[in-house]
């Protein structure tokens, strides 16, 4: 990434504000080629406005009286026991192809940089693909790593087909068109599930024996990143026997020549009970959905997925963070430090 200035147009940089959309939009459609996604409006109040984390923090850049940049931070909590850490996601940034090679990137990145830091969030998080690393790793961030992956065959021969045909795992198809995740709204609006998940957050909040950061799984933010995203098809389970309890996310997608379910999330409680359920409901999705094997972090503690898994190497995104603040502890520049699951990395 080499955004460096070649002369110095007049542009005006200034905080988005919700009267900025339509604009916006069209710089996403032409700067990042999504002119066929799927109610882009929708997804973007979806993503900066809905987050029950809080809206989205961001700058724009006016250039012959229309915006011509962007550089957005989805707001997002960690936890670690009982401390919230405050922090966001590098997200959507676009440059219009007209107004590259401007510093453009640079200079938004290193006013939103000043702006929340000031506002007192405590790091940046970010999966870079390949193009966008370099420039990354040049503006300070660190890279933490790539999430490991396990996978459990469902279906052994057609795997070993695929396997032996060298056509491997693949790339995940994309499919354009919005889907209806309201049966997932359905079970996490239930009142167990509901109970289950306070439940399991108090008992992580009082953990000392785990010392990473994982999402702050609250009801709302399940509801709002699973039962109310129309741009990912997920599906849910969950049990309750006795005082254990689990609750398992998935993704289904098409991957290569395989069907894959793509544990996103689990929410279980601190027990070794509650683990085994957490197996049963990821081998109960598998078996609905006619996947041929399920794929799952090599986090094997946050899931309580270890047994049967195979781990595969490091196939998950790669995970680059910015800290604002000194002394952040745990370290968020070390891979030890993360419990992260699919469902915190997933791209938006």
């Amino acid at each position: 990434m080499t955004d460096q200035p070649m002369d110095h147009p007049e542009v005006e940089y200034r905080a988005y504000t919700r009267e900025d959309e339509e604009q916006i939009l069209d710089l996403l459609r032409v700067a990042m080629k999504q002119e066929a996604f799927p109610d882009l409006a929708g997804f973007w109040r979806w993503k900066h406005y809905d987050n029950p984390f809080g809206e989205s923090p961001g700058m724009v850049a006016i250039g012959d009286g229309k915006v011509v940049g962007l550089r957005v931070f989805l707001r997002w909590e960690w936890r670690v026991g009982p401390t919230t850490f405050r922090a966001v996601r590098a997200v959507d940034t676009a440059t219009h192809p007209e107004w590259k090679r401007h510093g453009i990137f640079e200079h938004m990145t290193t006013a939103m940089i000043e702006r929340l830091t000031a506002d007192g969030v405590d790091f940046i998080f970010n999966t870079p693909n390949q193009y966008s690393m370099p420039g990354y790793l040049k503006m300070g961030w660190t890279l933490v790593g790539r999430l490991p992956l396990r996978i459990r065959p469902q279906r052994p021969t057609r795997l070993a087909k695929v396997a032996a045909q060298r056509s491997g795992l693949g790339g995940a198809t994309a499919i354009l068109e919005t889907v209806d995740n309201s049966a997932v709204l359905d079970v996490l609006r239930q009142d167990e599930v509901r109970h289950l998940v306070d439940r399991a957050g108090h008992a992580a909040a009082q953990r000392q024996d785990r010392n990473v950061f994982e999402t702050a799984k609250t009801q709302a933010y399940l509801e709002w990143r699973y039962g109310q995203n129309r741009w990912y098809a997920y599906k849910a389970a969950f049990r309750m026997k006795g005082d254990s309890g689990a609750l398992v996310i998935c993704r289904t997608s098409r991957r290569g020549a395989l069907d894959e379910l793509l544990v996103t999330d689990v929410v279980a409680l601190p027990d070794a009970r509650s683990r085994r359920l957490a197996a049963r409901l990821t081998r109960q999705l598998a078996k609905e959905t006619g996947a041929d094997y399920v794929a799952a972090s090599g986090m094997a503690e946050t899931l309580g997925l270890a047994d049967c898994y195979i781990p595969v190497g490091q196939k998950g995104p790669n995970m680059t963070v910015r800290p604002l603040k000194d002394g952040l502890v745990p370290d968020t520049r070390s891979f030890a430090s993360w419990g992260a699951s699919f469902g915190d990395l997933e791209l938006f």
